[in-house]
Formats: C-alpha cells, sequence, structure tokens
C-alpha cells in the first residue's frame, strides 16, 4: 500500500475518456515463476490492501498488452502467468483494436475459478432505492 500511495502522490492519473477512472486500484509484484509449466508470477495487491489470489485478470490483460507491445509476445502465443499461490492462467492475445485514438489488444484469459460463496438478495419492487446509492 506504501507503494500505491507513493506512485499516487507523484504521479497525475488520468483516464483518457472516463473521468470516474483517474486513480489507481492496484499494485502487481512479479517475478519468475516457481513452477516449470509458467511464465511468470505475480501478486496483485488492491482497493484497501485486499490480495487477489488469482494472477490477477486485469493484470495479466496489462501485462498481454505490455508483451505485444515491446514485441515479446507474438499473436495467439500462450504466456501462462502464476500467482502467488500457484494457480494459473493461460493468456493470450488474440488480436489488435483502437480505443479512440489508442492502440489496444483483444486479451483472452483461460483459468479456473471455484466458487467460494452464495449471496440471495430481495428487492422490493417499491424501494425507492432498489437500483443502488452511493454515499460520498
Amino acid at each position: 500500500m506504501a507503494i500505491k500511495h507513493a506512485v499516487m502522490a507523484s504521479r497525475d492519473i488520468k483516464h483518457p475518456f472516463e473521468a470516474d477512472l483517474s486513480f489507481l486500484y492496484g499494485t502487481i509484484f512479479t517475478g519468475p515463476a516457481l513452477s516449470p509449466e509458467a511464465d511468470s508470477r505475480n501478486v496483485c495487491i488492491y482497493a484497501d490492501g485486499a490480495l487477489d489470489r488469482s494472477p490477477c485478470g486485469t493484470g495479466v490483460s496489462a501485462l498481454l498488452a505490455i508483451e505485444s507491445a515491446s514485441e515479446h509476445l507474438e499473436p495467439n502465443e500462450p504466456l501462462v502467468v502464476e500467482s502467488i499461490l500457484g494457480t494459473r492462467f493461460i493468456c493470450r492475445v488474440l488480436g489488435a483494436t483502437n480505443y479512440g485514438s489508442y492502440k489496444g489488444i483483444i486479451p483472452q484469459i483461460e483459468g479456473r475459478a471455484w466458487i467460494t460463496g452464495r449471496n440471495e438478495f430481495f428487492v422490493a419492487p417499491d424501494d425507492p432505492v432498489r437500483e443502488g446509492f452511493i454515499f460520498r
């Protein structure tokens, strides 16, 4: 969290199209894989200090974009990223795209997930805040 706060204090973070997304949500630490079946290992610390048990889909999508832009990864070439727990995502760049005037990629992330809980919500049709609310 100290690194996240230091980056936020030293840089102006602006999303090019969505002002609500102009913030730093997480920090990803990367290193060599422990498993011979993986290319790298990472851990994502996000929000107010939560740890992602997976390799982090958003984070590996960013990694794919970086590797593709630096020409270290060919389209459809698999990149296997393991989490701090050893779970893995198999990642690929399916193609290129544009986001406004910015170059982008179409990522594909393959992995496993396990159900860890279940919730059921009941919403009364006459509830005045049934669509939700935010306190700021």
